[in-house]
């Protein structure tokens, strides 16, 4: 049983917004915008190139890289971030072209190894997964 004291104190109104900085960065919401705007930038830039090298090569083949290598880039992001706004624009960028082809390759792989049958219900769970994942993703205040 949950009581009003195990929470803390909440009135049930949040906070007035401040200008004060409780954080690190002391961002805009315009340096925001771009930061959070360059990764989806590199993502549209390889969409299609990521498509065709997944015909050609194989989903699993582009997929993984693509993937271990964003992944990678995350370690250099709070150093890049201290450096300048600039420069953790270029790595989001970056991030978001290693990114490109990642849809592209789950189709690939699942036009090769999903059965007919199932095909468009396991493409309902993939695409609903992606979404969850999506909406669980902290949003930068």
């Amino acid at each position: 049983m949950v009581t009003g004291t195990e929470c803390g104190n909440y009135s049930g109104t949040e906070p007035e917004e401040t200008h004060e900085s409780n954080g690190e960065f002391t961002w805009d919401a315009t340096e925001q915008g771009l930061i959070l705007g360059g990764f989806s930038f590199g993502y549209l830039c390889t969409q299609l190139i990521g498509g065709f090298l997944a015909e050609r090569y194989g989903g699993k083949w582009v997929l993984g890289p693509a993937v271990f290598s964003c992944s990678a880039m995350n370690f250099i992001l709070p150093t890049m971030a201290r450096k300048s706004i600039p420069a953790l624009l270029t790595v989001r960028i970056i991030q978001g072209m290693l990114q490109g082809p990642s849809f592209p390759s789950m189709f690939s792989m699942a036009a090769k190894w999903l059965p007919t049958p199932e095909r468009n219900r396991m493409m309902t769970f993939i695409m609903a997964g992606a979404y969850v994942c999506r909406k669980s993703e902290p949003i930068m205040a």
